[in-house]
């Protein structure tokens, strides 16, 4: 499989993580990879021909299950990429974005799991994005720490999880299971500022933010 193959597919595994739908847009799709939309539409009928994608007139893309394990261990490798670039180089979020996004397609899945070894299995990237499991039988759209969202964005809490200390706390400003909330805004260093369903607002550490697991509200456009 070529490079190009790749980013195709795992462009559509981030665009499903994104908007909350298993299957992505053509449109967004050609935007995000800053390419023609007819350039979309040529690799999309070459990789359905593969057996990679499924694509529905006027709706958009989705994988299929051998798609969906490519896309999958071509994430793993880049998200793993990124914690070790964040956290052990000190590059920024950014700035490992681009450098993984070179290795993801070069480094073998035995040095990917040298690599998760070494840095203690970590279960999301820098920016709150979840890192898929090598036991995962599918990507995993609906969901994804809340630091990944935009501002703007509303989603649903979905699970917490971090102490009990940290959990209460959350309590304490209305951030359960099951509660809206919408990213007001960013600050330099990485906290946040949310709305609660209530209309409350709480300001979050980067910290706590990544143990926050959200899904976003069906079809929202973000």
């Amino acid at each position: 499989m070529s490079e190009s193959e790749q980013m195709y597919l795992i462009t559509i595994a981030r665009l499903c993580e994104e908007i909350g739908d298993c299957t992505a847009p053509l449109s967004r799709l050609a935007e995000k990879l800053g390419v023609l939309p007819v350039s979309v539409n040529q690799m999309v009928k070459k990789l359905e021909e593969a057996g990679l994608v499924e694509y529905v007139p006027y709706h958009g893309v989705s994988l299929t299950a051998t798609g969906q394990q490519i896309a999958q261990r071509v994430l793993r490798c880049r998200r793993m990429w990124q914690v070790f670039l964040v956290e052990r180089l000190g590059y920024s979020v950014e700035e490992a974005d681009t450098l993984s996004c070179r290795l993801e397609h070069v480094v073998p899945d035995e040095t990917v799991e040298r690599l998760a070894s070494f840095l203690g299995n970590p279960f999301a990237a820098p920016d709150g994005r979840p890192i898929p499991s090598t036991e995962q039988k599918k990507l995993q759209p609906m969901g994804f720490f809340l630091p990944a969202i935009q501002v703007g964005q509303r989603v649903v809490v979905k699970e917490i999880r971090s102490e009990t200390s940290a959990r209460n706390f959350l309590a304490g400003e209305g951030i359960l299971a099951g509660t809206e909330l919408e990213l007001l805004a960013v600050a330099e260093g990485g906290a946040i500022l949310v709305r609660s369903a209530p209309g409350k607002m709480v300001n979050l550490s980067t910290e706590l933010a990544a143990t926050i697991w959200v899904i976003p509200l069906a079809k929202q456009q973000v």
